[in-house]
Order: C-alpha cells, then sequence, then structure tokens
C-alpha cells in the first residue's frame, strides 16, 4: 500500500496562461524539424508565474549515459523523494495543490496539477516529450530540487533531461504515450513500409539502422536528381556521434543518397551520412546498414 503524503508546502500560485501550459498534450505529434527546434530552444514556466528557455539538447540514453539507467538513476529517485514534501501521491500520480487567484478560475477548473510516476521516468531517461519536460521541470521547482531561473533550469536538463534516438522518434511519430511502443530503436525495424528506391522516399519517412541501434527521421526532400548524389533529405535525430560540430545530441544536418543498382538488397540506394570526424564529411552506409522507412 503506498502512503499519502501531507500537504506541507503552500499552494503555488498559478495563472490561466500557465496553468494551461501545465496541462498534459495528449497525441500530439511533430514533424522533425518543428521537434528539434521545439527542443533547442523550450519554453519552461517556472514556479515565479514566468517562462524561460532551456535548451534540450544532450544525448541520454539509459543504457550508455553515465550515472543513468533503466530506472531513471539517482535523479529519479530524489525528485520522488523531494515531491513528498510538496505534493500528495495516491497509487502513481502525484498531486500538486495550486492557489488560484480568480474565484472564476477557481469554480471551472481543479485546483491541483498533476503527473505520474511514468511522466517523471520518460525525463530522467531521455524519452519525455516537450510538455513532459514542462511539466517535470514544473514539479521539480515546486519540490526545491531546482530553483526558478534560467541558469539553474538548464544546469538541471544538462545534468538529468535529455533525449535519445529512439525518444526523439516516439515523440515525433506521437508514440510516447502509447504503452511505451516504439521506445527502442530496433522496434521501428519493423514499422511502416520499406523504401526500396530513392524515387519513393519522402518527408516524415525514417532511416533505421539495421545493425546497430539507432533512428533518425527525414524531414524534408530535394530530388531526385540524374546527377551525384541523386538525393538531399535534412534530418533529424539525438545521436552520440558527431554530425555536426555541436553534437552529439538533437541535431539537424542534411543526408545524401545515392542510387546503388548494383545492391544485392531490396534497397536499391546509398546513404551518406554526415560525420566531422570521418574523411571527407561523410559516412558511406549501404542497403545492409540502414534501411528507409515510410507510413512509420
Amino acid at each position: 500500500m503506498v502512503a499519502t503524503a501531507a500537504l506541507s508546502a503552500t499552494p503555488v500560485s498559478i495563472d490561466m496562461a500557465g496553468r494551461t501550459f501545465l496541462q498534459p498534450r495528449l497525441a500530439e505529434r511533430y514533424s522533425p524539424l518543428q521537434l528539434y527546434n521545439t527542443l533547442i530552444k523550450l519554453d519552461v514556466f517556472t514556479t515565479s508565474c514566468s517562462y524561460v528557455l532551456v535548451d534540450i539538447w544532450k544525448y541520454l540514453n539509459a543504457g550508455t549515459t553515465p550515472g543513468k539507467d533503466s530506472n531513471g538513476g539517482p535523479g529519479f529517485v530524489e525528485l520522488k523523494h523531494a515531491l513528498r514534501n510538496v505534493a500528495s501521491r495516491t497509487g502513481s500520480v502525484w498531486s500538486l495543490p495550486l492557489a488560484i487567484d480568480s474565484a472564476e478560475l477557481s469554480l471551472c477548473m481543479a485546483d491541483t496539477l498533476q503527473i505520474d510516476n511514468w511522466e517523471l521516468w520518460r525525463f530522467f531517461v531521455g524519452k519525455a516529450s516537450p510538455q513532459e519536460i514542462r511539466r517535470v521541470l514544473y514539479f521539480a521547482q515546486a519540490a526545491a530540487v531546482v530553483q526558478p531561473t534560467q541558469a539553474a533550469l538548464q544546469k538541471y536538463c544538462d545534468q538529468q533531461g535529455g533525449m535519445d534516438c529512439s525518444g526523439f522518434a516516439s515523440v515525433a511519430y506521437g508514440y510516447q504515450k502509447i504503452d511505451n511502443e516504439g521506445y527502442d530503436a530496433t522496434v521501428f525495424r519493423t514499422r511502416g513500409v520499406e523504401r526500396t528506391r530513392i524515387e519513393d522516399i519522402r518527408a516524415g519517412d525514417a532511416i533505421v539502422w539495421l545493425k546497430d541501434d539507432h533512428i533518425a527521421l527525414i524531414d524534408s526532400v530535394t530530388g531526385p536528381f540524374d546527377t551525384s548524389p541523386a538525393l538531399r533529405c535534412m534530418v533529424a535525430e539525438s545521436t552520440i556521434g558527431m554530425v555536426t560540430p555541436t553534437g552529439p545530441g538533437v541535431q539537424y544536418s542534411e543526408y545524401l543518397f545515392d542510387s546503388d543498382p548494383s545492391s544485392n538488397q531490396a534497397r536499391k540506394y546509398l546513404c551518406y551520412r554526415p560525420n566531422t570526424k570521418a574523411a571527407g564529411g561523410y559516412t558511406k552506409l549501404g542497403a545492409d546498414k540502414i534501411t528507409v522507412l515510410g507510413n512509420v
């Protein structure tokens, strides 16, 4: 049985705009560029009733990031422990009391803000949507785990939050709310319709690695051309690799594709991924390394 913590903190005052800002937004989908732009300048509501911008850029993976594990790591444990002082808990749901100045508002809206452990966990393992990140950061401020300043919130995100490749794809495609569906990059290998020709590649398709655990999302397509490269694609992803000089982390870069009629695979193309560490600046990926999937 889970004990319900006593409410020991003064309720947080919040206005209508901030309250709406902190409500769950279910089934959100993003284009790859929209998600990239949102994450690198995420507007976060503070307990001081102001907004600050933080960058959610860091590559975070529960299996490879130091101090992280599949359970969220020490940061997740610390936040849940601190929430006992300011919020009540019923099962896996935390309820934070809010002081609402408007009498009319109090009649039409509940006087608590709620979040569950599932949403909290996603933040600490690189799987959270922008709205979930905002909500977790608000609860962390209310619990005095982080101060309501831009510098403190940015430092907290750099240490505790971030995004991994499958988290980026899952959020963009709107899967983060569906029973953890799509979280492992390998799951995407069996999704959608395989593109076998360059002519069929479209914006919104996923580039999925067949032997490594990685996924990247195509935002726009230019071509195909009769010249080499046959196709240029702007791609968004979160990666531990050095795709651009600002990496690793959430990236937006140009991939190149060429036809490969000699391939012994059903997929007749070569993909060139930017790589700031590689000679020539690109890593060649044949049809045995990656596939492009549409309608994911």
